[in-house]
């Protein structure tokens, strides 16, 4: 059941249950604002038919934990804000380590990519000042700790995991609009939604691709 009021209002005038993709494309930075999606999608829209309902900013930022539970115990798919100590609260039972059959979305190698490259570093590498000088192309997403060098554009300061995943997608997209060629990321450390956020930044990685 969708946890927003303006997506129930709309199931509750219809009467029915809705089935529908993700508002991107595949294997592109996920949107969390209608205008991320009228920039991704806008053109492939029909005027007079489709339309955009905006209900404000994603309120988690990163996607849904996805849960296999079609066998003897539950296998953790996808993380999300849902951690795997709440699905295992709610289950009564641990989750499985094996490996599941089951496709998911989300969970290829090179997923939720911008055209940017991303490259995961160190808190530490970040300060090595020298090795940004010259480079304005890059820009920096980073804890609100970690200090901007000279020469990086700084994309966030997240202060929290909550934040830190709220700004994820906005952050990525933006170092797109700014053409730079590639984004340094600092991940959040530690387990819960920190974990959903190092699992989407190094599938950017795996997928992202500027030069």
């Amino acid at each position: 059941v969708p946890d927003h009021s303006l997506t129930l209002e709309v199931l509750r005038q219809l009467g029915e249950g809705v089935a529908a993709p993700s508002a991107n494309l595949f294997g592109q930075v996920s949107p969390t604002t209608a205008g991320h999606v009228l920039d991704e999608i806008g053109q492939r829209l029909v005027p007079g038919l489709d339309v955009v309902l905006d209900g404000g900013p994603s309120r988690v930022g990163v996607e849904s934990t996805i849960v296999d539970a079609t066998g003897a115990a539950p296998r953790l798919l996808r993380p999300g804000a849902v951690t795997p100590a709440q699905v295992e609260a709610t289950a009564g039972v641990a989750l499985s380590l094996e490996p599941s059959p089951v496709r998911a979305p989300g969970t290829l190698a090179a997923h939720y990519a911008p055209r940017a490259r991303v490259l995961l570093v160190s808190s530490d590498v970040v300060q090595e000042h020298d090795s940004w000088q010259g480079r304005p192309t890059r820009g920096l997403l980073a804890p609100a700790h970690v200090a901007t060098p000279p020469g990086l554009v700084r994309l966030s300061a997240p202060v929290d995991e909550a934040a830190y995943a709220a700004v994820l997608y906005s952050a990525l997209r933006e170092a797109d609009a700014l053409r730079l060629r590639s984004v340094i990321v600092v991940p959040p450390a530690g387990p819960g939604l920190a974990e959903a956020i190092r699992d989407r930044l190094t599938r950017a990685a795996h997928g992202s691709g500027a030069s």
